[in-house]
Formats: structure tokens, C-alpha cells, sequence
């Protein structure tokens, strides 16, 4: 509780749903109606079945541990009619306005829920662990079958230790819509098990925590997903498995130490996915063949999904600590309360990768291009590079980028690329970036700039290309020598031994032992 309680804070049980769940009608549960106190999973379906309707509100607290063992359907039966139960689990059927939250040290094991047919029901708080490959739930913590309409998840905790394969912890079939799970956490054990498998027409899954997963985080075969401000960790097949006909939009998540991210695994038709903002630290892309298709490490969207709603999001730099304090279980029901803001999304225009960028190669103008095994680590605002880590690194960002710079500068044809602060514009002076100018030094440099000061600039802000120039005099020696990879464009001649200084374009050039990227000029420059 230590990291920045700032961060987060208390939620009374009666807080409302973010996202999908909070459309139509919205999701409010049992509000408004009385509350039941049970013990066992029979006095649970005896609390469903004795309202006055089926529609009549009510919340129910479990407060001690509900099994198979006492879950007696019979008996529940002749509590009332306002139910309909299914033998071997909590059946949540046929009825409406309800809420199920647990309290204290209250647990649900061995017995899975099953909602179908439901409408405006939340779940909360509830500690769940092995469900049964029962005929219902087959071995979902959750079942949510055809019929269900405005059910969101709160802060749940669910787990599966069985070597079998669980479709899905929570496992949300056809024929549902307006659907969120929030700020829950999940544990399975197999490579088969997925965390939450989903068709269902609309879904939002945002703040929880997938790092005890050690298959797959997220299946959405169908339907549109919005999954944003989660937490996935070492898993070791795939993260988000986009397949089929599914569009998902993943925002503001972090990815540490998981193989394949994104991607449509073990199916030969991918769905679609849509990225923004998202962190990558220390992924891996492996198994690209005719049933997989990887997200990376060319990283891009192939869909648009625009939102129905709009959600506060959190910034990734803080996202760990806040998930991993409110996700699962908890009595105060901690949220996010937003302080550490992610920016509001702006796309930029969509750019594709003509070449991967090797290691240690430059990536500032091609951010999601990096070769597998790397990301694209910012050294400054104009500088970044394909690295495999960036930890602790002198006069470093180490920020992990993910598009490149904004290219909102003013409107030309003749830029086939923005010229970053810094960065040299003597013959591109009308392509810098918004809130600087081209300024010159001399007729053999200028600088895109916020403002110029002399010191031997005349500080002239250029708006046409400049003739070419004479040919400058001689360099003067090396202050000091260009390591490989390092940046020699105005120093062409001071590589270190075994390098020369390469060309890309006119605005970067490179020492390196050889050059063969399409993308690159290769001109030798110095010589």
C-alpha cells in the first residue's frame, strides 16, 4: 500500500461499471431492493428463488465458504419460483436486477456460476477456485451463456489448478452483449486454459491482472472487445488471441515478459485488433506458420473500433502498481482514481514497415518496426534505438516508443518526413515539427528549433530549401570518436575503426560496418 496511495482509492459497493456495462439500460444490480446474508450455496439459490419476482431487486452477501457439498438444488427449489436452476452449479437464470458480493473471507469453490437468460446482474468480490467440467459450466469460474444482457464482473478472483482444458475461467458465450470485467485477477495452470474467452457481442475488460496465467490471457473469437489499463505478465503462449471474426482494441496495457503479446494463435483466420498506448517489456514473438498469425514484432493495427462511451484511463508508467493493488479480492474495493492520466488518444496516420529494423538500428521515425527481440528505446526527442533493454543507460529516456513523432507540422507535399526538434532542416525547413522553426547557423546548417539565441547562428528562419552550398572547408580534427551505431552525420569522419559513415537520408547517417536496408540510402559519407 506504499506505492503512492495517490494512485487509488475506496469504492463503496454500490459504484457503477465502466464501459460496455454501463450502456442500455445500465448495470446496477440488486440496487433499490433488500439484501439476504447466506452461509451456503443452498440458502444462495433459496435467496434468488424467494423474491417476490423474478425482476425483484435484491443483493446477496456470502460470508462463509459455498461448495458442492452444500449446494442442495432441491431444496433450494421450494424457497420460491422466481429462478430457474440447473443442476451441479449456482444458476443465475431467468432473473433480473441482482447482485451477488462476497464479504469477509467467504469463498466459492468446486461450484461454478452459471448466468443465462439474466439481465442487469453484477458479481462481486467473489474468491472462486476449480470449478468442475460440469455439463454447464465446464470448468468455468464463470459461464455466461445466451440471453445475458448488462452483467458486469467486479473484482473478482478466479482459479483453475486442473491439468485439463478450461475454455475459459470466465467464459462468455453467443448471444451476449453489454458486458464489463473490472479490476479482477486470474491463475491458471495449463497452456490450454484461457483467462477469459469471449464471443460476445460487446465486452470491456479493463484493470486486471493476467500475471499468474500461464497459457493465454484473453480469447476473443467474435464480437467487439475493448481491453484497456490491464496487467499481463509471463505468460507463455499468447496474451490477447484475436481469431476469427472478433475486432479488439487494446489500450493502455502492459506486456512484460510474455510471448506473443497479440496475435491470432492456433486458428488460420485472424480477427482484427486495434493499439494504442500500449507498453512492451521484454516479449517475445515465436510460432509464425499457417495457424499462427503474430502481432509482432512489426506491431500496427489491422482494425478501427470506435467506442460507444468514453473511460478514464491510466498512463503506463504507472499502470503496474495501481493493478496490482485493486485487482482480485479485496474489502475496500480499491479503484484507480486517475491521477497518473494516460494522454487522450490521437492517431496518428498509419505507417507500415518496409524493412525490420535490425538491432541497435535507429527507430525514432519507424517505432513498431524493431526486430524481434527488441524495442525502440528513446535516447532523447530525436534520437531512438532497436535495443533488447534499456535499463539505468546515461543521458537515456529508456522510454519504450510506440509511434513515431507527431506530424501535425503544417501541410506540404514535400515532406516525406517530419524533422524533430533538433533535428537538422536545411534543405526540409518547412517540414518541422509543430512549435519549432527552421533556423539557420550558417549556409551549411540549420536546426528545427523553439527559439534561437546567436552564439554564431544569424538565427535567419528558413522557409524554402536552401541552394546547394560550396563545398565547406576541411573538418576540423575529431573532438572524439563515433562509436558503431552511433550518429555521425556532421561527423562523417571520426567512426571508430571498421566503420563507416553511412547514409539514410538527409537527415541521419550512421557509423556501421555495412549497410543494406531498403530504407537506407547507404551513401558513405566522409569518404
Amino acid at each position: 500500500m506504499s506505492v503512492a496511495l495517490a494512485l487509488f482509492a475506496a469504492a463503496a459497493a454500490a459504484a457503477t461499471p465502466t464501459g460496455y456495462a454501463a450502456l442500455g439500460a445500465g448495470t446496477t444490480g440488486g440496487a433499490g431492493g433488500d439484501s439476504v446474508t447466506v452461509t451456503t450455496g443452498t440458502e444462495l439459490l433459496a435467496a434468488i428463488c424467494s423474491r417476490a419476482a423474478r425482476d425483484s431487486p435484491r443483493t446477496i452477501y456470502v460470508t462463509e465458504t459455498i461448495d458442492r457439498c452444500n449446494t442442495h438444488v432441491a431444496d433450494a427449489k421450494q424457497a420460491g419460483s422466481s429462478c430457474t436452476l440447473s443442476p451441479g452449479v449456482l444458476s443465475v437464470e431467468g432473473v433480473e436486477n441482482l447482485s451477488i458480493v462476497g464479504l469477509c473471507d467467504s469463498h466459492v469453490e468446486q461450484i461454478g456460476i452459471y448466468v443465462k437468460s439474466a439481465t442487469n446482474i453484477i458479481l462481486q468480490n467473489l474468491d472462486m477456485s476449480d470449478a468442475p467440467l460440469d455439463a454447464c459450466n465446464r470448468g468455468a469460474g464463470i459461464a455466461v451463456d445466451a440471453g445475458v444482457k448488462n452483467l458486469w464482473i467486479d473484482h473478482v478472483s478466479i482459479s483453475s489448478m486442473t491439468e485439463d482444458e478450461v475454455p475459459g475461467l470466465i467464459d462468455i458465450r453467443a448471444g451476449t452483449s453489454l458486458i464489463t470485467i473490472s479490476y479482477s485477477a486470474f491463475e491458471t495452470s495449463t497452456r490450454d486454459t484461457c483467462a477469459v474467452r469471449t464471443v460476445a457481442d460487446s465486452l470491456t475488460l479493463h484493470h486486471s491482472s493476467f500475471t499468474a496465467v500461464v497459457g493465454c490471457g484473453v480469447a476473443a473469437s467474435a464480437g467487439k472487445t475493448h481491453v484497456y489499463n490491464n496487467y499481463f505478465a509471463s505468460i507463455d503462449n499468447v496474451g490477447v488471441n484475436v481469431r476469427l471474426t472478433s475486432l479488439v482494441r487494446i489500450d493502455y496495457n502492459v506486456f512484460e515478459s510474455v510471448t506473443n503479446p497479440f496475435g491470432a494463435i492456433s486458428v488460420a483466420t485472424a480477427g482484427k485488433w486495434d493499439l494504442y498506448g500500449n507498453s512492451f517489456i521484454d516479449v517475445a514473438w515465436v510460432g509464425e506458420g499457417s495457424c499462427n498469425t503474430l502481432g509482432g514484432p512489426i506491431m500496427k493495427s489491422t482494425g478501427s473500433l470506435s467506442l460507444p462511451y468514453t473511460a478514464d484511463m491510466d498512463h503506463v508508467d504507472c499502470l503496474v502498481p495501481v493493478v496490482e493493488a485493486t485487482s482480485g479480492v479485496h474489502e475496500m474495493l480499491l479503484r484507480s482514481n486517475f491521477t497518473c492520466a494516460a494522454p487522450e488518444r490521437t492517431d496518428p496516420p498509419s505507417t507500415s514497415c518496409s524493412t525490420v529494423v535490425p538491432k541497435w538500428g535507429p527507430c525514432r521515425y519507424s517505432p513498431t518496426c524493431c526486430a524481434s527481440g527488441t524495442q525502440c528505446y528513446e535516447q532523447n526527442e530525436y534520437y531512438a534505438q532497436c535495443r533488447p533493454s534499456c535499463k539505468n543507460e546515461p543521458n537515456w529516456t529508456c522510454k519504450v516508443l510506440t509511434q513515431p513523432p507527431p506530424t501535425d507540422g503544417p501541410a506540404t507535399t514535400e515532406c516525406s518526413q517530419w524533422v524533430a526538434k533538433y533535428g537538422p532542416c536545411l534543405n526540409a525547413p518547412s517540414c518541422c515539427t509543430t512549435g519549432t522553426k527552421c533556423y539557420e547557423k550558417d549556409r551549411y546548417y540549420a536546426q528545427c528549433l523553439t527559439s534561437c539565441s546567436g552564439n554564431g547562428w544569424s538565427c535567419n528562419v528558413l522557409t524554402a530549401a536552401a541552394a546547394p552550398p560550396p563545398s565547406p572547408p576541411s573538418p576540423p580534427a575529431c573532438a572524439r570518436i563515433v562509436k558503431e551505431w552511433g550518429n555521425c552525420l556532421h561527423t562523417p569522419s571520426c567512426c571508430t575503426s571498421g566503420t563507416k559513415c553511412y547514409k539514410q537520408h538527409q537527415w541521419y547517417a550512421q557509423c556501421r560496418r555495412s549497410c543494406s536496408e531498403s530504407n537506407w540510402s547507404c551513401k558513405v559519407l566522409g569518404a
